[in-house]
């Protein structure tokens, strides 16, 4: 909406309770994403008011409007820097710096079954996309010829037991969420096995602001 029309209308038809005035409408710059707050302020006496365009998440700073946003761009499959143009394009304000939480789905598979695999892999899936986020390929072959001295191009990145590369490889994935994506993994859909769940809910990487949800397949 133009907000000139908006304080147009304020400022002829609206008119103040306390004194039949008509009202100034400023727009505060705050950091609330697409949430703007106004404030009316009477041109005759001291009658001042405050709002917001847009409701907030009960117990919360966030703006639901922020939250729609996101979800519709995540809905589609793009994220902020689309997000950042569209509302450049559009002229509104500029989205959230950090995209909100949503749902993911966590699975890891191995080159061959059983615990001796030397490669795995561990992918981040959108639950409300169905579209592939974030991967890990986890490896444990070494092909150096001086051993235990590695050569640069060596493709040996992981150490330890092969049942335990989901857990580091989805350690990572979270970990690397804001800088990679703007985003916050809240929702983790799991296949029944709480391990890789467990770290990453002990990391605490969210702070405790965002607590990480576990949702097994198993129960579903």
């Amino acid at each position: 909406m133009n907000l000139n029309i908006l304080a147009f209308v304020f400022k002829n038809e609206v008119h103040c309770k306390m004194c039949n005035s008509g009202l100034d409408m400023q727009v505060l710059k705050g950091k609330s994403g697409l949430a703007i707050t106004f404030v009316l302020k009477c041109f005759a006496c001291p009658y001042r008011v405050e709002f917001s365009s847009s409701n907030f998440h009960e117990g919360t700073q966030i703006a639901t409007i922020n939250t729609r946003f996101v979800y519709a761009m995540r809905s589609i499959g793009k994220g902020a820097e689309a997000g950042r143009m569209f509302c450049g394009v559009m002229n509104l304000p500029q989205p959230p710096t950090r995209f909100a939480p949503y749902a993911v789905a966590v699975d890891g598979t191995w080159q061959k079954r059983g615990y001796t695999s030397l490669n795995g892999v561990v992918t981040v899936t959108s639950i409300d996309t169905g579209k592939g986020i974030d991967v890990d390929i986890l490896s444990k072959y070494c092909a150096c010829k001086n051993l235990p001295f590695h050569e640069k191009d060596c493709k040996r990145n992981y150490v330890g037991s092969s049942g335990a590369m989901e857990i580091q490889g989805a350690s990572k994935i979270f970990q690397r969420s804001l800088s990679l994506h703007n985003a916050r993994y809240i929702t983790y859909l799991g296949d029944g096995d709480c391990k890789a769940f467990d770290a990453v809910k002990k990391k605490n990487i969210y702070g405790n602001e965002y607590q990480l949800k576990n949702w097994s397949v198993l129960a579903m």
